[in-house]
C-alpha cells in the first residue's frame, strides 16, 4: 500500500480560501488505483482558519511570516497547520504529498510573492517545505499529470501496476537511528540522493503521447459554430465602443487549422475546449498557439523578469485591448451560459481566478472595475464607460 497525503482541494473538497475546491482529474485517477491511499490534509483549516477566508501570501521566510490581504499576520496558523500535515503523514506513513500548486501552504517551487497582485517567485508553502524538510517527496497536481501521462500499459491492470510502482519508487525507508546534527555534507549526499532516485524512477517509464479523440463533422460543425457566435457577439459589443479594427479581427486565429483542429477535437458545447485538451494531455496546444496572437489576452503581456526571484513579469495592458477583453469576457459568458447568463457571471469568473493569474495591477484593476461595473449597474452602463475610457485613452 502506497500512502500519499494529498490537498483536500484538490479532492473536490471546498475548503479554499474563496470557499471553492480545485479538483483535479489526475488526483482523483488515484483514488481509482487499488494499493494507492490518500490522505487528505488542509493545513489552513487544521491550522485554524475558517473557510472562506481572506487570501494570504508569504512575504518573508526568514523570518517567516505569512499575512493576509486585510493585513493580518497568519503566521501562527500557517505553521500549526503545516504541523499538523507532518504529523498526518507521519501517522500514515506517507513520503509522498500532492499539494495544490502556487499555495503560501501548499505550493512546491512557484509560490506568490506576498504583494496580492497575481506574480510568483521561487520559493515553498509553509506546509510544503516542512514535508520536504522531512523527508516526504512533494509534488503539485500539475507534476502528478506528467508523471501518470508517463505510465505506458496495455490495459487497466498494467496501468494500475505501474503507477503503485512509479510510486513506490518516491518512497524512502524509515531510518532507526536520527544523528543529531546534519552537517553540510549530509545535506549535499541527501540530494545527490533524491536527484539519482527521480532519474532511475523516470528511467523505468516512457512518455507516451495521450490519446487524441477523434474528429468528427458533428464535433466540427458545432465548434465553428460556437467560436463563430462568440466572435459575433465580441465584435457588437466592441463596435459599440468604438473597437472597429479589433471587432473585426477578434479571434481569427482560432479559424487557423492548429487552433481549429484542436478545438473541434475537443469541443464539448458547454465550456472551452482548451479545458478538456488540458486535461487529456497536460498542456494546451492551441491556447499555446492562441495566446501569442491576440493582445486582448493578459497572457500576452507576460515577459520574463530580470528580477532572480522572480519568472514572469506582467506589462500593462493597452486600453483598447483591455476593453476588447471586457468584450470576449461578456461574449464567453453569454456563449456558454446561455438562457442561464446573468451580468454578474463575467465578474464571478474574474474573481474565482484572481488569487493565481499574472496580470499587472494596472490592468487588474482596469478590468476589476468594469466587470463590477457590469455586474452591479449592467451591460449598457458598462459600455458606456468603456466607450468614454476608449476615447479618453485616444486624447492622450
Amino acid at each position: 500500500m502506497v500512502n500519499v497525503v494529498v490537498s483536500a482541494c484538490l479532492l473536490g473538497e471546498p475548503c479554499r480560501y474563496d470557499g471553492e475546491s480545485k479538483p483535479s482529474e489526475a488526483v482523483r485517477a488515484l483514488c481509482e488505483i487499488e494499493g494507492v491511499r490518500l490522505i487528505p490534509i488542509c493545513p489552513e483549516v487544521q491550522g485554524g482558519l475558517s473557510t472562506p477566508r481572506p487570501p494570504a501570501e508569504i512575504q518573508s521566510d526568514m523570518p517567516l511570516r505569512v499575512v493576509n490581504v486585510a493585513g493580518q499576520d497568519v503566521t501562527r496558523e500557517y505553521e500549526e497547520g503545516a504541523s499538523c500535515a507532518l504529523e498526518a503523514a507521519g501517522n500514515a506513513g506517507a513520503s509522498l504529498a500532492i499539494l495544490k500548486a502556487k499555495s503560501p501552504s501548499c505550493g512546491s517551487g512557484m509560490i506568490y510573492d506576498g504583494t496580492f497582485s497575481g506574480s510568483l517567485t521561487e520559493g515553498w508553502g509553509v506546509t510544503a517545505y516542512l514535508l520536504r524538510e522531512n523527508g516526504v517527496k512533494v509534488f503539485d497536481e500539475n507534476g502528478l499529470t506528467n508523471l501518470l501521462m508517463q505510465v505506458r500499459a496495455a490495459n487497466r491492470e498494467e496501468w494500475n501496476n505501474k503507477v503503485v510502482e512509479l510510486l513506490k519508487s518516491f518512497e524512502r525507508p524509515i531510518q532507526s537511528h536520527i544523528e543529531p546534527m546534519e552537517t553540510k555534507q549530509d545535506d549535499e549526499d541527501q540530494a545527490k540522493d533524491e536527484s539519482r532516485s527521480l532519474e532511475e524512477s523516470q528511467e523505468t517509464v516512457e512518455y507516451i503521447p495521450a490519446p487524441l479523440p477523434p474528429i468528427t463533422a458533428k464535433k466540427a460543425l458545432g465548434h465553428f459554430k460556437t467560436i463563430t457566435k462568440h466572435k459575433i457577439e465580441v465584435a457588437k459589443l466592441c463596435f459599440k465602443i468604438g473597437l472597429y479594427s479589433q471587432a473585426m479581427r477578434h479571434d481569427l486565429s482560432k479559424y487557423t487549422i492548429t487552433e481549429f483542429s484542436m478545438g473541434a477535437r475537443f469541443y464539448q458545447g458547454f465550456r472551452s475546449p482548451n479545458a478538456a485538451e488540458r486535461e487529456c494531455r497536460g498542456f494546451t496546444e492551441a491556447w499555446l498557439h492562441h495566446k501569442g496572437r491576440n493582445k486582448h489576452h493578459f497572457e500576452y503581456w507576460l515577459d520574463l523578469s530580470d528580477d532572480p526571484q522572480g519568472r514572469l513579469k506582467p506589462a500593462p495592458m493597452p486600453t483598447k485591448y483591455v476593453l476588447e477583453m471586457l468584450c470576449d469576457r461578456i461574449a464567453a459568458s453569454k456563449t456558454y451560459k446561455g438562457a442561464d447568463y446573468t451580468d454578474a457571471d463575467p465578474y464571478n469568473y474574474f474573481d474565482q481566478s484572481r488569487g493565481y493569474i499574472i496580470m499587472h495591477p494596472q490592468t487588474k484593476a482596469q478590468i476589476e472595475g468594469l466587470l463590477r461595473c457590469l455586474a452591479e449597474e449592467g451591460e449598457s452602463v458598462v459600455i458606456a464607460k468603456a466607450k468614454a475610457m476608449y476615447n479618453d485613452s485616444k486624447r492622450k
